[in-house]
């Protein structure tokens, strides 16, 4: 259970079992989590509901099972559907889990959300991707250098200016000459990398000259900035030859300068404008014009600041001024506000004027802010990620790798990865690599160990993919210290061999019932798991003074079965034990103080042990110790293995003492069967039966022939004598014949289980009744029949006793707490059936009895002030729920206040609604738990009217034939003490057509379509204009609309459907 418990707590993995066909048996936390299911939700589901729909359709949920059915395990990763209906990538394992016998059990499976892993990594080669696309395509050459002037990356145009042959030369900075304005070579120390990294600061815009043949020369713009936290440098070039060509054009053709300009400006590509001395447009070209927003005629002749609505405290003014201040020329990049873009901006002056270049840079800006977010991102994973070049050299850690490893970032970048690792580990990974690259698995893990720069050892896991870099591959992976990770398994696989063992010796104890057997092997076990030098089990004796040594490991012979320790409090180890509420550890004897005799365990050079209570505490059997010579730490996982032992041994101990005891209940548990089966079949036969007398019958006939009872009978209350009167026996004759059963409680002879069954409504019983006063009275009459335990069931329906079922049985104990149970259900059920037969008998019957009650001076019998003029009926009542009932009457105009005050004055009355006719008024009154009304319809009878008339409260009630009817006449003289019997008699109802068919409908009508109908009818819905609304009739019935429209047009069908039945057979 502990073991699960981890399990089920782990939330990093979703960890869950499947059995043999795939359909999921346990679920842990970890799987709630990333799958989003709670555990009621996925029990009993296929592992499928997990796959996309296009892996079901692919059947790729089964081939996984298939394939680890047959290799043992698999591994694999892709698409999985969480509860929600989202995506995430998964890794999954995927074990066979298979029995002693080879056969297959079921499968572990382990998922893992890579989601995010993915999205990074796929993130990082976009990135790379997108910074490779961008230095290859750009027109600018831009190259990255150490500060020793070795290269670390150059894109094609860095190579193409200064004629390099990427593949066959290597260049240094400084390798190629480089010429100014007068061809003289410019020192190294003078060009704009080697000032930039002298200054540590960007050096732009210096033009030279790189001389490509005798009759050709190159001239290039030179920018030149250190890497921040890097001892590198970015160089980048611009081809500008042909503006140099086009200056020195100029100043040989300065009589065609504005043919010759419009020449120039037609060939530029970066969008151009020209000023003057006083910074006025002269020349606008097209493209310019797109990002400027105006046309060339707009700007010609207008001050640059006005026409393009700059702010005087705008940073570009400054950089104008002091192109135009030194004649040098100056490049910039910066957020144009007012066209909304960013810009690159180049500016060459002259004494003329200024040419300003600008290009749109929005798109590479943003790609460079996405860039810095990727690279944030990077340095804040906790795990260590890096990546190297084809020759296995760091070109890329974050600071989480270089915290793992101990080494400085700059210590790391150009190193060879077997710093950090073992040279078998590249060859590993290379080949991983190299699989990835080739299609054949997707991305790797493997296991190392990181050895970081103090010379400790991290056990890790590296998950590694390849990485396009130039012309070669490289690598990139994630690494993350796995050394917890491993603690955890191998904490995981002690108590796997211990849930293992337990499990090993629960079966041996199942299969072998000899304890001394099982003590051994359980002694053998705990030794051989635990890895320790001692075991032993103590058994306690009979006095509790004593333990002997039963059975144990690394005892000699002579020991083992004659050895014994002191049990009495705080003697000995295991004394102390069994005082304790928590299994015993102890970490060294020597200084042990919670109990005496400790040399009986150091003699043998014994340090350190466990000690559990073999059973219970309260009833201990012994004590199972586990010793060792060293100073050993045991762990909770270690104590709770120990115990499950002993608990196993206490249980197959236990297992003797109980079969006794087993059989016994096997014995009742057979007779329970029996009575369940004969309960069953009597529901199923008394819904069949007609009449009270056939319930009675089939329900002693199939009770007197199972083999568990002799014989059963049914009795009545005689209400005159107080005695119990026969109505149906079986398996017996004439059993009440001579004797007399009292339900008057001062009779003694009421003390037996029928007269207790009626006094108390309970199901009564004799156990033995050998061994019962309470049988005395009738000892002689029931030596004879030989049963030795009764039971007595009332067979009772809503506070209405129908009588009492009397079962008779051979056996002793017959009926105990089970078989009382069902008993007591099969009251109710009999009950139940014989309330429906009633009511059904009542409506169908041509007789009734009539009472009618006359309760003289309403307002002194309820204590309240009542008028006495005019009349009030209560014409018709309809049952809702929950003892709860609509009554619909009439009253005079000059009575209604009188309603108001007995809805006051009498408690069940509840509210009352009034709707007015010609001349009277008709309400509606709502009543809850009336007692009276509530009586009768238990007993199948109705109210036929009540007529309240100066100050009198006259009512006639019917009932079927044969109902209760002094409970009535208690109830309705409870309810309103001065009432009078007036009339009881038997009568024949009219027999009219329309009585008939509210008869039928009774019967075939729900009770709520009944009800529906009714208070529909009552309540004026059907008159013209309504009364009520649908929506007012639901309201007084607690129902919704739609519910009120469905019963009642279900209901009309029927009636409509019994009305021209009868026409039809008239």
């Amino acid at each position: 259970m502990r073991f699960e418990s981890l399990i089920d707590a782990i939330e990093e993995y979703a960890i869950f079992m499947l059995d043999a066909d795939g359909y999921v048996r346990s679920w842990n936390a970890g799987a709630e989590r990333i799958k989003g299911y709670e555990t009621d939700d996925v029990l009993g589901e296929h592992v499928s509901m997990f796959y996309t729909e296009t892996d079901r359709e692919a059947g790729i949920p089964e081939r996984n099972l298939a394939a680890a059915a047959e290799r043992g395990s698999i591994e694999d990763e892709g698409w999985r559907v969480g509860a929600d209906g989202s995506r995430f990538w998964a890794s999954i394992t995927i074990t066979a889990i298979r029995d002693e016998n080879g056969d297959l059990e079921g499968y572990a499976k382990v998922t893992r959300d890579m989601t995010d892993r993915r999205e990074r990594e796929q993130g990082i080669r976009r990135e790379h991707d997108l910074l490779e696309r961008v230095m290859e395509a750009s027109s600018t050459g831009i190259g990255i250098f150490d500060a020793d002037g070795s290269p670390r990356r150059m894109n094609r145009k860095f190579m193409e200016f200064l004629g390099v042959d990427g593949e066959t030369t290597e260049y240094s900075l400084g390798d190629r000459p480089v010429l100014d304005e007068d061809g003289t070579v410019i020192p190294y120390a003078k060009r704009p990398a080697a000032r930039a990294l002298a200054t540590n600061e960007p050096v732009t815009g210096q033009r030279v000259r790189i001389d490509e043949s005798d009759e050709q020369a190159r001239w290039l713009s030179v920018n030149a900035e250190p890497l921040v936290d890097d001892t590198g440098i970015v160089v980048t070039m611009a081809d500008v030859t042909r503006l140099e060509e086009q200056s020195r054009r100029l100043e040989r053709q300065r009589d065609d300068l504005d043919s010759e300009l419009e020449a120039v400006f037609d060939r530029v590509d970066d969008a151009f404008y020209a000023l003057d001395e006083r910074l006025r447009f002269t020349y606008v070209n097209d493209r310019a014009e797109d990002l400027l927003g105006f046309a060339e005629a707009e700007l010609l002749g207008r001050n640059v600041w006005e026409a393009l609505s700059v702010a005087d405290d705008d940073p570009i003014r400054d950089r104008f001024e002091t192109a135009m201040a030194t004649q040098s020329a100056v490049s910039f990049e910066r957020r144009s506000e007012p066209l909304g873009i960013w810009e690159a901006v180049r500016l060459y002056p002259s004494e003329s004027g200024l040419s300003v270049y600008f290009t749109d840079i929005t798109e590479r800006k943003e790609r460079e802010r996405e860039l810095e977010q990727y690279e944030r991102i990077v340095e804040t994973i906790d795990d260590g990620i890096y990546a190297v070049d084809d020759d296995a050299r760091f070109v890329m850690v974050n600071q989480g790798f270089c915290d793992m490893t101990g080494y400085d970032r700059a210590e790391l970048i150009g190193a060879h990865a077997t710093t950090v690792h073992d040279d078998e580990i590249t060859q590993q990974v290379e080949s991983l690599t190299a699989d990835i690259s080739d299609g054949d698995r997707g991305v790797a893990t493997v296991e190392l160990d990181l050895y970081t720069k103090d010379g400790d050892v991290i056990p890790c896991e590296s998950r590694l993919a390849p990485l396009p870099m130039d012309d070669a591959n490289g690598r990139c992976g994630v690494v993350r210290d796995i050394s917890g990770h491993l603690e955890r398994e191998e904490r995981l696989t002690k108590r796997i061999e211990q849930q293992e063992a337990v499990a090993e010796l629960g079966q041996r104890a199942l299969a072998n019932r000899n304890v001394d057997s099982l003590l051994a092997d359980g002694t053998d076990l705990v030794v051989e798991t635990l890895e320790t030098d001692y075991c032993k089990v103590l058994d306690l004796d009979e006095t509790d003074e004593t333990f002997l040594l039963r059975e144990g490991v690394g005892w000699g012979a002579d020991v083992v079965g004659e050895a014994t320790v002191p049990a009495t409090e705080n003697d000995s180890l295991a004394a102390y034990t069994l005082t304790d509420e928590e299994p015993v550890m102890v970490d060294d004897l020597a200084t042990e103080s919670r109990f005496d005799n400790v040399e009986e365990l150091t003699d043998d050079g014994i340090t350190s042990g466990i000690s559990v209570v073999i059973g219970t505490r309260n009833d201990p059997w012994g004590v199972l110790e586990v010793h060792d010579v060293g100073h050993r730490a045991f762990s909770d996982h270690d104590v709770s293995f120990v115990q499950s032992i002993a608990n196993i041994f206490a249980t197959a101990i236990d297992r003797r003492d109980s079969e006794r005891e087993l059989e016994r209940q096997r014995e009742q548990l057979a007779a329970l069967n029996n009575l369940n089966d004969v309960v069953h079949r009597i529901t199923e036969a008394v819904i069949n039966q007609s009449t009270r007398s056939e319930i009675e019958q089939v329900v002693c006939d199939h009770l007197a022939e199972t083999d568990s009872y002799l014989f059963s009978w049914i009795g009545d209350i005689d209400v005159a004598s107080q005695t119990v009167t026969m109505r149906t026996e079986a398996g017996v004759d004439g059993y009440l014949e001579g004797i007399t059963i009292s339900a008057d409680p001062d009779d003694r002879r009421s003390m037996g289980p029928t007269g207790r069954a009626i006094a108390e409504r309970e199901v009564q019983t004799t156990q033995d009744i050998e061994d019962d006063s309470r049988h005395d009275p009738w000892q002689s009459h029931t030596d004879g029949y030989g049963f030795r335990s009764s039971a007595a069931i009332p067979i009772v329906h809503e506070d209405t006793v129908y009588g009492v079922l009397n079962i008779y049985a051979e056996r002793p104990n017959a009926f105990e707490d089970k078989e009382r149970t069902v008993l007591g259900q099969l009251g109710e059920v009999v009950g139940h059936a014989i309330a429906a037969t009633e009511r059904k008998r009542a409506l169908m019957s041509d007789d009734v009895i009539e009472l009618e009650f006359r309760a003289r001076d309403l307002s002194g019998t309820l204590g309240v002030d009542l008028e006495t003029a005019g009349r009030i009926t209560l014409d018709h009542s309809i049952p809702i729920e929950d003892e709860e009932y609509l009554v619909y009457g009439s009253t005079t105009e000059d009575a209604v206040g009188t309603v108001e005050s007995l809805v006051e004055a009498i408690p069940h009355w509840s509210d009352v609604t009034f709707r007015s006719e010609s001349g009277r008024t008709s309400f509606e009154l709502r009543l809850s738990e009336p007692p009276v009304l509530s009586t009768v319809a238990t007993l199948g009878g109705a109210i036929e009217d009540v007529v309240i008339e100066d100050g009198d409260y006259q009512m006639t009630i019917y009932l079927a034939p044969g109902a209760d009817v002094r409970r009535v006449i208690d109830v309705v003289q409870s309810a309103y003490p001065t009432a009078e019997l007036l009339k009881h008699r038997q009568m024949t109802r009219r027999d009219t057509t329309a009585e008939r068919i509210q008869d039928v409908l009774s019967v075939d009508l729900t009770d709520r379509q009944q009800a529906t109908l009714e208070a529909a009818f009552h309540a004026g819905f059907f008159e013209w204009p309504r009364d009520a609304t649908g929506e007012e009739v639901a309201e007084s019935l607690d129902i919704a609309p739609a519910t009120f429209h469905q019963h009642l047009r279900r209901g009309q069908q029927k009636v409509f459907a019994s009305l021209l039945s009868v026409r039809t057979s008239s």
